[in-house]
């Protein structure tokens, strides 16, 4: 998946191919076949283990709603020249996703529904200590 990072940042989403993402892994390209069916799905792959990285697996729970989002924006890693990279790499894949239905059905198929990455669990429990009202709308596209 790092190769296919690697390529994306190189030569971007459209120019990439899987003989390259192959050659970049130094594997056989039939290697990336038997676990990815295309360039998109494994590109989406690779996106994913990139944010997953980035995101704490659990998420904090310190007892009150300003605790946990402190503790939430603690975790984010420094900004660095990685970063700049990937938001180029993920403005790209954006732009070709317009272009190419197969990419853009697998940004869908996956859980890249929650763009801004907010956990609604943090707020849920906010709302069960009683710091945010029960009523009010907790989705951050609404």
């Amino acid at each position: 998946m790092r190769a296919a990072l690697e390529g994306l940042a190189d030569v971007g989403y459209d120019r990439l191919t899987m003989d390259d993402i192959a050659a970049r892994a130094r594997a056989g390209k039939g290697a990336l076949y038997r676990r990815w069916p295309s360039k998109a799905s494994l590109v989406i792959d690779a996106i994913a283990a990139w944010r997953r990285e980035l995101v704490p697996e659990e998420v904090p729970d310190t007892g009150s709603l300003l605790g946990d989002l402190d503790a939430l924006v603690a975790g984010v890693p420094d900004w660095d020249e990685d970063s700049r990279t990937m938001t180029f790499v993920l403005s790209g894949l954006v732009t070709a996703a317009s272009r190419d239905p197969e990419l853009a059905a697998c940004v869908v198929g996956t859980g890249h529904r929650n763009p801004h990455g907010a956990d609604p669990s943090v707020l849920e429990r906010a709302v069960g200590r009683g710091e945010i009202p029960p009523e009010r709308d907790l989705d951050p596209c609404g």
